[in-house]
């Protein structure tokens, strides 16, 4: 399982609004699933010690994929593609990241 992460502040909410109603079908047609939406708390309510509180982006999507190759397939989706420029101007601050699934046994 692969799971992508998005951190990002929203610039435009009606036109990111548009580009996750074209964004949200594909992952779930090529078997992905939108696992969690969230918006950053004004606080933490909780400091741990070593820690820090995190970047500046108040916007989360976490994402999964079965395989690496469904996350080009979504990159590359005409769909998609012919969208990514409402992402871009919807958003700001823009992190992505993919992580792959790891047994917390064989944490190495």
């Amino acid at each position: 399982m692969f799971y992508a992460l998005n951190l990002f502040n929203v610039e435009d909410y009606a036109t990111y609004r548009q580009y996750l109603t074209t964004a949200g079908p594909i992952v779930q047609e090529l078997g992905g699933d939108l696992v969690v939406m969230g918006r950053k708390t004004d606080e933490v309510p909780v400091y741990f010690p070593g820690t820090t509180e995190g970047g500046a982006q108040r916007w989360l999507i976490i994402a999964t994929y079965k395989t690496e190759e469904d996350v080009r397939r979504f990159w590359h989706h005409p769909r998609n593609y012919d969208n990514k420029h409402l992402r871009e101007q919807g958003t700001k601050d823009y992190t992505w990241a993919l992580y792959e699934g790891a047994d917390i046994h064989k944490v190495d």
